[in-house]
């Protein structure tokens, strides 16, 4: 079984120009090897039966780890739902749009019955 983790997301964004990256960079002393690289995939299904419910689902490749996130509204913020993934599991949610077995795919066969997903 797959580690599941809850947890609730107030966040804000900020849009910033290259130059404001920068000097932002040089006032926390933050240098380049500092920064990590991940890679998000989003779904949803072709009538996007998720995004008109306000909800999300990504699957974010950082290293070599793989973690499967459901965002949902909530009453404060965005209830996250997180599931540590195999890198097997993702490669076939990827390529074949198969939900690994999980809490996640118990909360989307809710959502969206058994319509299938897409990138």
């Amino acid at each position: 079984m797959s580690q599941v983790a809850k947890e609730i997301e107030i966040e804000a964004k900020n849009l910033v120009t290259k130059e404001e990256f920068e000097r932002l960079c040089r006032h926390f002393a933050v240098e380049k090897h500092q920064f990590q690289t991940q890679t998000n995939f989003y779904f949803d299904t072709k009538q996007f039966l998720l995004r008109n419910q306000k909800t999300a689902l990504r699957i974010r490749k950082k290293g070599d780890a793989y973690e499967m996130t459901l965002k949902q509204p909530n009453e404060v913020g965005l209830l996250e739902t997180n599931e540590k993934i195999t890198e097997e599991e993702a490669k076939k949610m990827i390529d074949e749009h198969i939900v690994p077995n999980g809490e996640i795919k118990r909360l989307l066969t809710r959502l969206i019955g058994n319509e299938p997903l897409s990138l």
